[in-house]
């Protein structure tokens, strides 16, 4: 009974390294493009004279902001 605790305990040490190992990658896969938007929807926003163009781009950095404060909180609670 002992050997199957430990195993067991082993098992699910190694699980929570996966997770780990799964919740960095894909936070650097998701937050890496995404900050990408963000920079460049900023630029469009200050760049633009033509102001319906402008509010698009500042829907853009909106959406995205809102997108990665959701991933945020995601990656905070299953951390």
């Amino acid at each position: 009974m002992t050997a199957e605790l430990i195993k067991a305990k082993e098992e699910a040490e190694q699980m929570n390294k996966l997770k780990s190992t799964f919740l960095a990658n894909m936070s650097h896969e998701l937050r890496t493009p995404l900050v990408g938007i963000l920079g460049y929807s900023e630029l469009l926003d200050d760049a633009l004279l033509d102001e319906q163009v402008r509010d698009m781009a500042s829907t853009i950095n909106k959406s995205g902001k809102r997108l990665l404060n959701t991933l945020n909180m995601l990656l905070d609670l299953s951390a």
